[in-house]
């Protein structure tokens, strides 16, 4: 079986008026992606943080009892591409959330687990299209079991003037314009999937703004205004997902709750912006869930 994922998050994700410090946005050079290869690790952890070549084996995989998932090969692929959110920015030492879902589906698989990580900090709808039209991405890719995408929130407008509320026209085009980037994407993944039952998993946010500790010091109306924001996006990312018959993934209940009101201050990085290593392990688990696994 093969596998997609794309999820939605953002790296400056819908900007306040005081900047989150410590926020990265400086994309790195495309085609230099985290690469991991793992066999039968431990649930949520990988077996080696070192590059390795895309598809290398590194052992004989120890079957699971009940294995849920085929890989190809005896390798189970899961490429990573979106922005700061996947990539695991401002978290030094993270196990990004990718790398975690790879190691627990290649485990079921009863296969070799390797994870290509192509998410890139700071990147936006369009920069993931660019990225799709390189010949080392496509071929990674088209490899693929599992492709994971969390892009989308650095492309919604700054609001910190108050001139873009989610209630605006700008704020409604800009929505629009990643619905039809986000199909695209989708599309041209599926298009390059060579395994006969690749799946897409596409994720929303918790925010699309600072959050927790960090995200109040900017004071309610912003709180008010980011979460009403990610609730549109998340919305459009539901309606796209089922259009181009992909899985959602939602990440805003495992942070907030599901009627918002948790604080997931313990779940981010010092910007308020990136989860740390306990946050990382929340979508991790929202994608295995979404997939039935």
């Amino acid at each position: 079986m093969a596998l997609l994922v794309i999820s939605t998050a953002g790296c400056a994700r819908f900007p306040s008026a005081a900047a989150a410090p410590g926020t990265s946005s400086s994309p790195v050079a495309v085609g230099t992606p985290t690469v991991s290869s793992t066999s039968g690790a431990p649930s949520g952890a990988s077996s080696s943080q070192g590059p390795v070549s895309p598809g290398t084996s590194t052992a004989s995989p120890t079957p699971t009892s009940t294995p849920t998932l085929a890989g190809h090969a005896g390798r189970y692929v899961t490429v990573g591409l979106g922005d700061s959110v996947p990539s695991a920015a401002n978290c030094s030492g993270c196990v990004s959330y990718i790398t975690q879902v790879g190691d627990r589906l290649a485990e079921r698989a009863g296969a070799t687990g390797v994870v290509v990580n192509d998410a890139v900090a700071g990147f936006t709808s369009s920069q993931v299209l660019d990225q799709l039209g390189t010949a080392a991405v496509r071929s990674r890719v088209a490899d693929a079991d599992l492709v994971v995408i969390t892009v989308g929130a650095n492309d919604l407008p700054d609001d910190s003037d108050g001139s873009c509320d989610p209630d605006s026209g700008c704020a409604r085009m800009a929505i629009a314009e990643l619905r039809t980037r986000l199909t695209t994407i989708i599309q041209q993944v599926r298009a390059l999937q060579t395994a006969a039952d690749a799946k897409v998993v596409v994720s929303g946010y918790w925010n699309v703004g600072v959050d927790g500790a960090v995200g109040r010091q900017n004071g309610q109306q912003y709180m008010t205004t980011s979460r009403t924001m990610t609730r549109l996006f998340n919305a459009m990312v539901v309606e796209v997902a089922a259009s181009q018959k992909a899985i959602y993934a939602d990440f805003s209940t495992p942070f907030i709750g599901t009627d918002g009101s948790a604080d997931p201050t313990d779940l981010l990085a010092s910007d308020g912006d990136h989860p740390n290593a306990a946050g990382h392990a929340r979508p991790a688990d929202a994608v295995v869930s979404a997939l039935g696994r």
